[in-house]
């Protein structure tokens, strides 16, 4: 249903992308949403991208029902899969970090209704190792630092 696709769709008037590393259905009907984790590391954060997947296919009408969606976070290096069952709740829980996360930004914009912001208003951290998974490390750091790789 979905490999590596960049999609969207809207919260409230929050437009929420994302890119699933795969989708499909089983023969039963299930959909099954697979996120691969390549650190050796679990952290809440997967829980919490891979139920944003769901409420996406929810909202695109990939199912009748939450529990018709399957979540597994995949750590390769471990290896261990974590497999769910979505729920009502579950959907719930990620609408409404959806929407915390979108008002806790645009409370950091110096003109939320034009989505402006300056980058002064944004303290640079000085330790690249905490930065290595950062998209916006080469404000911080732009001369490529080696420690970064």
């Amino acid at each position: 249903m979905s490999v590596e696709d960049l999609v969207s769709f809207h919260i409230d008037d929050v437009e929420v992308l994302l890119r699933m590393d795969l989708a499909f259905r089983r023969p039963s009907g299930r959909a099954v949403i697979v996120d691969w984790k390549t650190g050796r590391s679990e952290s809440r954060f997967g829980a919490v991208q891979v139920a944003g997947y769901a409420l996406f296919a929810a909202e695109r009408g990939w199912v009748e029902r939450p529990e018709e969606i399957e979540t597994q976070l995949v750590y390769l290096a471990t290896p261990r899969t974590v497999t769910e069952t979505v729920s009502g709740a579950t959907l719930d829980r990620a609408r409404a970090f959806i929407r915390q996360s979108a008002l806790e930004m645009r409370g950091l914009l110096r003109d939320p209704a034009a989505n402006v912001a300056r980058e002064e208003d944004f303290p640079r951290v000085d330790q690249p190792q905490a930065c290595r998974r950062c998209c916006f490390r080469r404000l911080c750091f732009p001369r490529g630092d080696a420690s970064l790789r």
